[in-house]
């Protein structure tokens, strides 16, 4: 796996946030769509990535990625985050109910039938944790992230947070990945705590971090990535149900210091 030097983007660190902001998954086009008020300056270059540091700038980052007609802009590119983002105040309680009131996250990227609206880029979580997080749509691909194509996530961590899906796949960080036999891709430094939920009557893959792996890849690294909390399997007909990941059909997997501390149920 190639790596990056991290060191380009300790100054850009932001401060965190404790309490939910108000924030909406756009219904049209807004402006400054990469999340920055700096696009002048910004090019999601490694040294001048894209940056994101309020929930509402991740939902818009959301949309466009999911929209056919912006979302290759991003492929390529490197988005950071500069803060700790809170969608929920609370989304499961010390009890493990669930906030079903929660206000509901749309996936970053969705892997279509005849297109993809994939994010093809690089994510810099930077350290920083997204809580709340609340998935129950009926998409067919249900994470933090729906689809990650040629493209990696890093140094993110995800906490308190519920993903279901009624339909395919489920993961945590990330339902679905794919590539080619010459994507350099990879999941580093990355964590979820919180519940996965398969409500699919169909045998359908369900990880922590991610839910499938396509075959198309050649090779792929998690590495120090950790989970905890439960995965439940409703309908239970799952059997592609793992920790890290729930299935991998490329050749080469490597788990390299992971972690899992999750139930399934």
């Amino acid at each position: 796996m190639k790596k990056f030097c991290s060191f380009v983007f300790m100054i850009l660190i932001g401060a965190s946030v404790s309490n939910a902001a108000s924030w909406s998954y756009p219904s049209s086009a807004i402006e400054d769509p990469k999340g920055t008020t700096n696009l002048n300056i910004r090019d999601g270059s490694i040294s001048k990535p894209y940056t994101i540091s309020t929930a509402q700038e991740l939902a818009n980052f959301a949309y466009y990625v999911n929209n056919h007609s912006t979302g290759a802009a991003y492929k390529g590119k490197y988005i950071m985050l500069l803060a700790d983002i809170v969608l929920n105040d609370w989304v499961i309680n010390e009890n493990g109910e669930i906030n079903t009131s929660a206000q509901e996250w749309t996936p970053i990227g969705e892997y279509g039938t005849f297109f993809n609206d994939s994010f093809e880029g690089t994510f810099f979580g930077n350290g920083h944790t997204i809580s709340g997080v609340y998935v129950k749509t009926e998409r067919s691909y249900n994470g933090l992230f729906g689809d990650l194509k040629y493209g990696s996530i890093k140094d993110l961590h995800i906490k308190d947070s519920y993903i279901a899906n009624g339909s395919k796949v489920t993961g945590g960080l990330v339902a679905h990945v794919h590539g080619d036999a010459d994507s350099d891709q990879g999941i580093e430094n990355c964590s979820f705590e919180g519940i996965v939920v398969s409500h699919s009557s169909k045998n359908a893959p369900v990880g922590g971090i991610a839910g499938l792996v396509h075959s198309e890849i050649e090779a792929f690294l998690f590495n120090n990535c950790s989970v905890s909390g439960k995965i439940v399997d409703s309908n239970n007909v799952a059997t592609y149900l793992g920790g890290v990941c729930g299935n991998s059909g490329c050749k080469a997997i490597q788990y390299i210091s992971c972690s899992n501390n999750m139930t399934i149920t």
